[in-house]
């Protein structure tokens, strides 16, 4: 529908130039002055400035989907380093890391991501006390630096937010869907051998926006408050700001476009590690 409309805009705002160029035509072709001729030569200049706009139509649509395409990859790129580092964490501690940890009272203190950032840029970390909760004074400080990309700490966020979303820049694209049967049900670590469905199969990390989560917020989806259908206009869930779907990280490391179309049954299987369907 939309080219549908930047097809007839295009040619609205061109449609002068066609007329003038064809009279401009007539004009100078001294064959164009019989009427048989004017007629012939009318057709065939409104033809040609028809061929002319579906091309510059063409070129808009192609420039106009250019950054898109870009965003959709750099987004994709941010999936499989995220899901290199929870492998890495799997090599350093034999297990996927828990969407968070807690204090000896149960409250949450960090957040997956931030487990992560030990196994993927260890030099950009600043002192964090992984004692300590996420918006402690001191780690809410910490936190602050990075995300102001401090000269010793850089910023990290990006790896943590899609380039599509153009909202607060330091909350997260990414999270996990919390669940007894999917790769974290909050404390609780997965191993691969933990994932009896495959881990070809098997959803770690999902797109999503308008949480307004903190990378660094121990906080994420919870199965029973989604619909697993993509998209959904009425519930927050597996979303994104690129059209047709939206990424999700596989547990064998690699990343999958889902469809906006496909079955949320299927959806809601790919994010158990154990539940026995296909």
């Amino acid at each position: 529908m939309e080219g549908v409309l930047g097809i007839v805009f295009v040619f609205l705002v061109l449609l002068p130039f066609g007329l003038g160029f064809v009279c401009l035509y007539r004009a100078v072709n001294p064959y164009a002055h019989s009427r048989r001729g004017a007629v012939r030569e009318v057709l065939a200049g409104l033809g040609w400035f028809l061929v002319f706009g579906l091309l510059v139509e063409l070129a808009l649509l192609s420039i106009g989907a250019a950054p898109q395409t870009a965003r959709r990859a750099e987004c994709i790129s941010n999936l499989k380093q995220i899901m290199l580092g929870m492998h890495n964490y799997h090599d350093v501690y034999g297990c996927f890391p828990p969407a968070y940890t807690v204090d000896k009272a149960g409250r949450p203190l960090h957040s997956w991501r931030t487990l992560l950032l030990h196994v993927m840029e260890p030099r950009a970390l600043p002192p964090l006390r992984m004692d300590e909760s996420y918006d402690s004074p001191h780690n809410w400080a910490m936190f602050d630096l990075m995300e102001r990309g401090d000269g010793r700490w850089p910023s990290v966020a990006s790896t943590f937010r899609c380039p599509s979303d153009y909202e607060n820049r330091n909350d997260t694209n990414y999270v996990m869907i919390l669940g007894p049967r999917t790769i974290s049900n909050g404390t609780n670590s997965v191993c691969s051998k933990d994932i009896t469905d495959g881990i070809r199969f098997t959803i770690a990390v999902v797109e999503t926006y308008g949480l307004g989560i903190r990378w660094y917020e121990p906080r994420d989806l919870r199965a029973d408050e989604i619909t697993f259908r993509i998209n959904d206009s009425e519930y927050f869930g597996i979303s994104s700001r690129h059209p047709g779907g939206a990424q999700v990280g596989l547990a064998d490391g690699s990343v999958r476009f889902l469809a906006d179309d496909i079955d949320p049954r299927s959806v809601e299987a790919m994010t158990t590690i154990n539940g026995g369907k296909p």
